[in-house]
């Protein structure tokens, strides 16, 4: 059935069979409407907890985000519904930093191709949106862990609207 109304109000949810619903997938276009619909669906009656409500809630804000994990780890759910948060941007950026930036996990010393001996390492992000900015925390992190031991320096270029900021 389509059910037509906004998501953030229980009285939607219920006439979209939140009731009878094993997944709810909050993925709406801003963090705030995925937050009122994960408050209407704590809302809702109490849950079986042996066929819970799972929901997952898309968080784009870094903070937020951290702090929900941090509140879920220390126990704070509601009987019935598994709720877990996840940051797509900060989901993607380690996905394609482990994807496609292996020498970082095998610890190679930067320059041992030969061509850049000396030179410090380089780091070119173009474009400084969510994305880029997941991208650029992962990335300055690993390369900290696994570069502890190292004296040389890592240079982050950021080119793009408002990464002067």
């Amino acid at each position: 059935p389509v059910v037509i109304g906004d998501a953030r109000f229980l009285g939607t949810l219920r006439a979209a069979g939140l009731d009878r619903a094993r997944w709810v997938v909050a993925i709406c276009g801003t963090t705030g409407a995925n937050i009122e619909i994960l408050v209407s669906c704590l809302e809702s009656k109490q849950r079986d907890v042996a066929a819970p409500l799972n929901l997952l809630v898309h968080v784009t804000d870094p903070d937020l985000h951290c702090l929900l994990q941090e509140r879920l780890l220390a126990g704070h759910a509601s009987p019935g519904i598994r709720l877990a948060t996840f940051h797509l941007h900060d989901r993607g950026a380690r996905l394609l930093l482990d994807r496609f930036l292996p020498a970082i996990d095998r610890g190679l010393p930067f320059g041992d191709d030969g061509r850049t001996r000396g030179q410090v390492p380089r780091f070119f992000l173009l474009g400084s949106g969510p994305m880029s900015l997941s991208l650029l925390h992962w990335f300055a992190r690993d390369y900290a862990v696994r570069r502890q031991n190292h004296k040389e320096r890592l240079e982050i270029v950021v080119c793009g609207e408002g990464a002067n900021e």
